[in-house]
Order: C-alpha cells, then sequence, then structure tokens
C-alpha cells in the first residue's frame, strides 16, 4: 500500500471500505447507547467519510487508521450532540438539519455502507447486539472496537479487571459461536 503511506487520496476508498464493518457497529452501539436517538446512522458515516477524506493527506501512516477513523466519528457524534442540545434549548421541537454534511451524500461512502448494511450478517449481528445487556455492549464497544484493554475498560465500567477479562473472553465466545456473524464479527473485533 505504497500509495497509502504517502496519503494517495486514491488509496483512501479502500482503506474505508476495510474499517466500514468495524465503524458501523461503532456507531450503532454509540447511538445506541443514546437516549432519545435523533441522529441516524448513515449521517454520522457521510460526514465521517467526507472529514476523513478532506483531512487525508495529514494522516500519519504510523498511526492506525482504524484508530484515526473512530476517532473522527467521535467528533462527528460530540458536534452532532452539542448541535442537538444548542437546537433543543433554542427550541423544543427544533431539530438539526444535518451535521454539516454535503446535501448530496458521497456515493461511495452511501455504496459501502448500504452493502453492509444489507448484508444478512449486519442484521444479525445488530440482532445479537440488541440482545445484550448495556454492560455486554459497552464491553464490544470499548475492547472490541475501540481496542481499550481489559483494564483500560474495567475503569470506564467501574467493575474489576478480572471481572472484565472473564465477561469480555465469553462474550467473544458467544461471537465466535454464533455461525450467523461470526466472519463479521472477527472482521469488527480485528
Amino acid at each position: 500500500m505504497s500509495g497509502f503511506r504517502a496519503g494517495n487520496p486514491a488509496s483512501f476508498p479502500q482503506l474505508f471500505e476495510r474499517v466500514t464493518p468495524a465503524l458501523c457497529a461503532w456507531v450503532e452501539l454509540r447511538l445506541r447507547r443514546e437516549s432519545g436517538k435523533r441522529t441516524e446512522a448513515q449521517d454520522v458515516l457521510q460526514e465521517v467519510w467526507l472529514r476523513a477524506l478532506q483531512a487525508f493527506e495529514t494522516y500519519d501512516a504510523q498511526r492506525s487508521f482504524r484508530a484515526w477513523i473512530l476517532g473522527i466519528a467521535k467528533n462527528v457524534l460530540l458536534q452532532s450532540y452539542a448541535k442537538r442540545t444548542v437546537a433543543f434549548s433554542l427550541s423544543p421541537d427544533a431539530h438539526p438539519s444535518s451535521m454539516g454534511c454535503a446535501p448530496e451524500p458521497a456515493d461511495q461512502v452511501t455504496s459501502i455502507v448500504t452493502r453492509l448494511a444489507k448484508t444478512d450478517s449486519f442484521q444479525s449481528f445488530l440482532n445479537f447486539v440488541d440482545e445484550l445487556e448495556p454492560e455486554e455492549q459497552a464491553l464490544l464497544l470499548y475492547c472490541g472496537i475501540e481496542g481499550y484493554s481489559c483494564a483500560q475498560a474495567s475503569a470506564r465500567l467501574e467493575i474489576s479487571a478480572e471481572a472484565t477479562t472473564k465477561r469480555w473472553q465469553t462474550l467473544r465466545a458467544r461471537l465466535k459461536q454464533n455461525s450467523a456473524i461470526e466472519a463479521l464479527a472477527m472482521t469488527i473485533l480485528e
């Protein structure tokens, strides 16, 4: 991937597509943990694509592309929440019309995300996530997608590192045992 290391914008779609399952799962998990969900996953993903593509030339190849994209996604969600809070404080009926996205969605990100969303395995994965306890969803988010160690996740969850490790091992085993989502889950958890 020499073009990637040089910051070649032509390599961006390929890199983005490779992290899309993890990014989509991350966005879905974050939005599901939000009360009063008004932000749509597709809107977040399009904004992440646009911001990442604009900033791609500044991407440091020494850093994980996945971590870089998740950092952008986190900023997009935080800004979305802030805009929604301001809009709500101005008028209870106000809804932010966008998060700064271009009026037309980026065709490539729409295609990538739509293709993933239509797969049975992604829908099965979302159904699996819906059946998890909130603490298990948080473990999946922190340890599985964001790449935190069990010790780091335990601090966030306010449970012992030993308990976090055991719960994470059990959850990973359940993901691997579910044949409908095993391949996708392993892609998400890379």
